[in-house]
């Protein structure tokens, strides 16, 4: 087998016969013993977010020192974003801490290169990979939050952060069913956090906000608790200033 342990681009075969050593012949010209890398992750299909971390995995044959890695989001038309440089490539695996500014894509490649050859000894995810923005509810979100509900008067602030250039969202809130039928607001700036929503006459226990990307509806999140609205009672007769005679009856009203 072809042996590794020794990788050049010069090198050459010699014949001889054992018993007569002055019988020989070598090839005329060098050829090349290369290592070989195969990227096994990601490798298409994978579904990764801004500020996470995910490992990126690859095998090796051959007296491969160190690699480097580099990201296309352009279905490998690219690779200017590189992601490190002089990796020990008897690792095998390189921890990528995704920040908030790296550019989403669903056309996502990687491109693993032995560092001393990266143009001829390389390899590339099989398929494509997304990368998607993130976006995170911060209110309401604890357990035990109740809303009032008085006739519109009240706003509640719906808060939340949001991870890599999302530039709109949609906001929605569910009532127990799972599916969030009730729209809020679309197509919002996804800066204008925090947003003042009008307490609906929407009486119950089993409530949840929904946030989703405009432009990605798979990038959303929802409360992670349930909270709850009630009603509320005004009451507007007596309200002060009235004055009653003892036996006489009076409409109190609400």
């Amino acid at each position: 087998s072809v042996p590794g342990n020794v990788l050049s681009e010069y090198c050459k075969i010699r014949v001889y016969d054992p018993n007569n050593l002055n019988t020989t012949n070598e090839g005329l010209n060098y050829f090349d013993l290369r290592g070989n890398i195969t990227v096994t992750r990601p490798n298409g299909q994978e579904v990764f977010e801004v500020v996470t971390s995910e490992y990126i995995n690859w095998t090796k044959q051959g007296n491969i020192s160190t690699v480097d890695i580099k990201y296309s989001y352009d279905n490998g038309s690219s690779y200017n974003t590189t992601l490190a440089s002089g990796v020990t490539a008897a690792n095998l695996s390189w921890n990528w801490s995704i920040a908030n500014s790296t550019t989403l894509t669903t056309l996502g490649k990687i491109k693993v290169a032995d560092s001393s050859r990266p143009t001829v000894v390389y390899d590339i995810t099989d398929g494509t990979f997304e990368l998607r923005g993130r976006l995170e509810i911060l209110t309401p979100s604890d357990p035990g939050v109740v809303m009032t509900y008085d006739r519109g008067n009240t706003a509640y602030n719906i808060s939340w952060n949001r991870y890599g250039p999302i530039n709109k969202v949609n906001l929605s809130y569910d009532t127990g069913s799972g599916t969030y039928p009730n729209s809020i607001i679309t197509n919002l700036s996804a800066t204008s956090t925090p947003y003042p929503w009008t307490i609906p006459n929407s009486i119950g226990t089993a409530l949840s906000i929904k946030i989703n990307d405009f432009d990605n509806p798979a990038v959303n999140d929802t409360s992670n608790n349930t909270f709850a609205i009630k009603g509320s009672l005004l009451v507007k007769y007596p309200n002060g200033g009235e004055s009653f005679l003892k036996g006489s009856a009076q409409n109190i009203n609400w």
